[in-house]
Formats: structure tokens, C-alpha cells, sequence
């Protein structure tokens, strides 16, 4: 009689929430193939049927975990409502995200840091892809002529702290509802040239 068929999909996305526990105890540089294998009830070879190696295995948790991001985001760029409405929904969506799941569990999120430090490529891909969406953003907030590079950079510099998940744990007293929202009438002004 043949095994039944194995929906790799669903065993990869198992084998991902046992991990994502380990590296939550361990920390990701010190979790091991072993750790998670004994975790998942498996042995450690069937595991590298699904990753080939540890690096691969961390690598699909950092793209988990900002696919979740990026989905989310993708909604709001196609969401209707004034450009800057618009611009304001991603800012806050990218804050409160953030924000959420460091204040669920703050370990896990800096060693989320971590992971994504350990995946450099990743990392770089996502930021560029959310800095390209702010851009294109900024630019649809202002006349025809005024998308200046400069008024780019000045608005991404003004958001950072709400936007980069290092700077939200590291101040997260200071990154409140309420100072976002006064730093977002200060975008909003400078973007309808009231400043």
C-alpha cells in the first residue's frame, strides 16, 4: 500500500510555527536543526526534506514575516481615499503592525531582529519595496513638479521612527498614538505647503 501524499505546504508552515517557538526560547543563533526536529516529533534528516539547511529554514521565517507585512501594505496602497489619507493608512498600518507584535512579545520580536539581521538579502528587499510604496506615496501627495527628491527624503526621515522596527523597540515609550498623529499634521502640512 503506498504512504499517503504529504502536503508539503502545510508540513513546511508546521515545521515553521515549531521553529518560530524554538527561536523564542533559544534565540535564532542557538536554536538547532535538533532542537526543532525533537519539537516537531520528527527526525532531524525528514526536517531537511522540507529545508535544506538551518540558513534556509531562518531565511523562511524572516520572508513569513514580511510577507505579512507587505500583504497588509499592498492593501492599503490600493485602498481608496485622498492621497494623503492614503499615505497616512501605510504609516500607520507599518506602525501599528510593528508596534503590535513587539508589545505581544517583545522577546520574540527582537529575536525577529535578529533573524532578519542573519538574512541581509531579505532584509534589503523588503525595505527597498515599503521605501519605494512611501515614495510613490509622497509623490502622489504633492502638484505635479513639487515630487522633489529632497521633499522624499524629508518626509521619509520624518517617519522612520514609526516605520523601522529597530527604533520602534528601542523607543517604544516615545512611539505613541499621539505623537503620531501630531507628526502626520506636520507631514500633512508640509505636504500641502502650509510650512
Amino acid at each position: 500500500m503506498p504512504r499517503p501524499k504529504v502536503d508539503v505546504n502545510l508540513k513546511r508552515r508546521e515545521i515553521l510555527a515549531v521553529a518560530q517557538r524554538q527561536i523564542e526560547q533559544y534565540g535564532p543563533y542557538k536554536v538547532t536543526m535538533q532542537d526543532i526536529s525533537e519539537a516537531c516529533g520528527m527526525s532531524q534528516s525528514n526536517i531537511y526534506r522540507f529545508f535544506a539547511s538551518k540558513d534556509a529554514l531562518l531565511a523562511s521565517l524572516a520572508d513569513q514575516w514580511f510577507e505579512e507585512i507587505e500583504s497588509r501594505l499592498a492593501d492599503v496602497m490600493s485602498s481608496r481615499g485622498t492621497p494623503q489619507e492614503v499615505l497616512e493608512r501605510f504609516i500607520r498600518t507599518q506602525f501599528s503592525m510593528k508596534r503590535d507584535r513587539y508589545d505581544q512579545n517583545p522577546s520574540l520580536f527582537v529575536s525577529y531582529l535578529s533573524l532578519a539581521a542573519m538574512n541581509p538579502d531579505a532584509v534589503q528587499k523588503h525595505v527597498s519595496k515599503l521605501q519605494k510604496w512611501l515614495r510613490i506615496l509622497v509623490k502622489n501627495c504633492l502638484p505635479p513638479g513639487k515630487a522633489s527628491p529632497r521633499m522624499v527624503a524629508l518626509v521619509e526621515d520624518m517617519t522612520i521612527k514609526y516605520r523601522d522596527p529597530h527604533l520602534i523597540s528601542a523607543h517604544r515609550r516615545e512611539c505613541t498614538d499621539a505623537r503620531l498623529d501630531a507628526l502626520l499634521r506636520a507631514v500633512s502640512e508640509l505636504l500641502s505647503g502650509e510650512v
